[in-house]
């Protein structure tokens, strides 16, 4: 079960479609990391907004551009 997202991203790297691939990529990333460290994280630039709104004031809310110059975010409770 632990390594179902890691064979989803490698059966779907072969797929064509860069954009798919890298839309399901992030997703993927983004629920891993969350289920693991129990931080909110987006590595779409679209959520963040919907990520710091939810942070709240209690929360430790960042920004970071990633290495293909994409916006990400994360919200650490």
């Amino acid at each position: 079960m632990k390594f179902t997202p890691i064979l989803l991203i490698a059966f779907l790297s072969s797929c064509s479609s860069s954009t798919f691939k890298d839309e399901f990529t992030e997703m993927t990333l983004g629920a891993v990391t969350s289920a693991v460290t129990g931080a909110d994280v987006s590595y779409r630039a679209n959520q963040c907004p919907h990520v710091k709104r939810s942070c709240g004031v209690n929360g430790d809310y960042q920004e970071w551009y990633q290495e293909n110059g994409k916006l990400a975010c994360a919200c650490n409770k």
